[in-house]
């Protein structure tokens, strides 16, 4: 009875897998990332890389959960083959700087900032990484410029408003950065609001966001 039963579960799950295209993994990667779920993501971006290894989309879509899930130098070389398949993929230098940026590279992250800036003029996030590689040069105008140019592009992303305050706050423009953080509080309990899946993620930026205001108050 027990090998029926586990006979009959398997003959059902190849029939649920049966027919499935690199796209269905890719779409069902993109509602697991939506519900937080980066182990059920990464397994169907790789099995939609299976069927299609030249999909240039799987490979950006796995770089972005390999940053979610702290391991950068994989999304490197995700994000790497994506713009060998596709070297007008401008999301994809801008998500390679990112990550370089983490990994302390930043001279090739602002060659991938720029890249992206030039493939994509209104790719927001790139002004906004490119901004952090300023401010982490002690260039605090030009982190200030890039940050409102993300800004201008998408006045609802919260990590340019943060970014901005940040920077702000270590130029000793006190009222802008308290203005820049609460506006990027204000976003992202809305975008929480939209997306409760997103809440433990963003709760941790908003309590950054008030521990700087909370500096405000101390001084």
């Amino acid at each position: 009875m027990k090998l029926a039963y586990l006979l009959s579960l398997l003959l059902f799950t190849a029939a649920v897998s049966f027919g499935q295209t690199a796209d269905d993994y890719i779409q069902a990667g993109r509602n697991d990332e939506k519900l937080g779920n980066l182990d059920g993501a990464l397994t169907n971006y790789t099995r939609a890389l299976e069927l299609k290894p030249d999909d240039s989309d799987a490979y950006f879509h796995r770089g972005n959960v390999e940053v979610n899930s702290g391991h950068f130098d994989a999304a490197i070389l995700d994000y790497s083959k994506a713009i060998d398949l596709k070297p007008d993929f401008g999301m994809a230098y801008c998500n390679r700087a990112s990550a370089k940026g983490v990994k302390g590279d930043l001279d090739g992250a602002l060659v991938d900032c720029n890249k992206a800036i030039e493939l994509e003029p209104d790719a927001y996030v790139a002004y906004d990484i490119r901004g952090n590689i300023k401010d982490n040069e002690g260039d605090r105008d030009e982190a200030i410029a890039d940050y409102t140019k993300a800004i201008d592009l998408n006045t609802n992303y919260a990590v340019a408003y943060y970014n901005r305050g940040v920077s702000e706050d270590k130029k000793g423009d006190s009222l802008d950065a308290l203005s820049d953080y609460n506006k990027a509080i204000s976003l992202w309990q809305g975008d929480i609001k939209k997306n409760p899946a997103q809440k433990p993620q963003l709760q941790k930026r908003i309590n950054e966001a008030e521990e700087a205001i909370g500096r405000f108050i101390v001084k």
